[in-house]
């Protein structure tokens, strides 16, 4: 938001006043007045004169610049995940969210055309490395290997390069790879995001992997490993509860 000067009665369409405001990267984090004009900050000091705006009295509450949720699913009524984002997501003080490969190739456009384009919510997404993306509990994106299609993923990462911010695979067995595609959609995801210059996010957990070092070995700089805080196979820690030793490599490699 910025630092700003008192403007006194300057003309302002939305006051908030009296809130805790915490703006990391303006390093403020004190009580501010913070007061709005055509959509954006125009001035932040101790204490505004509102004039004729209307106010919002934030007493005992934080006020924050939108927060980002790095890690959702949003593609409601297809998505067997997908929760609608302006009431869950905006209306929380997610601004701005990353779908984590709710939608494939084949399924991208929709995703695109009646969600993403229609939301207040600002939407970015990873693109499944399955072309099917997320559709089903009882029949998983990479149950068969034909579904983790490269061509098709790089052509619609092309297409949609404003939106799209990354390859996402999901490896866990039983759930949504089958044995026969096995580890194969790991390196077929990795093929695509190098093709594409762009991070994978990997869902290792209980996957077909041997280990979870067969894993990380595939993870580049910038690359994203999520669902790993957890008890199953392929999270980060060890039977003992403490954090793998090449999970720390892999951390301190990328540094």
């Amino acid at each position: 938001m910025g630092e700003g000067l008192n403007m006194g009665a300057t003309a302002f369409d939305l006051v908030i006043q009296n809130g805790r405001l915490i703006d990391p990267a303006a390093g403020i984090d004190g009580y501010r007045d913070i007061a709005f004009r055509d959509g954006k900050v125009a001035a932040v000091a101790p204490k505004l004169a509102p004039g004729d705006a209307p106010i919002v009295d934030a007493r005992d509450k934080l006020v924050t610049p939108g927060l980002v949720d790095a890690h959702v699913h949003v593609f409601e009524g297809v998505s067997h995940y997908g929760i609608p984002p302006d009431p869950t997501c905006l209306a929380h003080g997610a601004t701005t969210v990353l779908d984590a490969g709710s939608a494939g190739a084949d399924t991208f456009h929709g995703f695109r055309k009646y969600v993403i384009e229609t939301s207040e919510t600002r939407i970015l997404a990873m693109l499944n490395i399955s072309s099917m993306g997320m559709l089903s509990e009882e029949i998983g994106e990479l149950d068969d290997i034909k579904w983790a299609n490269i061509p098709k993923a790089l052509a619609t990462i092309e297409a949609n390069r404003d939106l799209i911010l990354g390859v996402k695979v999901r490896l866990t067995r039983g759930l949504n790879c089958s044995e026969a595609s096995g580890i194969r959609p790991l390196y077929l995801a990795r093929e695509a995001a190098d093709a594409a210059g762009l991070p994978l996010m990997i869902h290792p957990q209980d996957s077909w992997a041997d280990s979870l070092d067969q894993v990380l070995a595939v993870l580049r700089e910038g690359d994203i490993m999520t669902h790993m805080y957890h008890g199953m196979r392929h999270g980060i820690l060890d039977e003992n509860g403490r954090i793998h030793s090449a999970v720390l490599a892999a951390r301190d490699s990328s540094r």
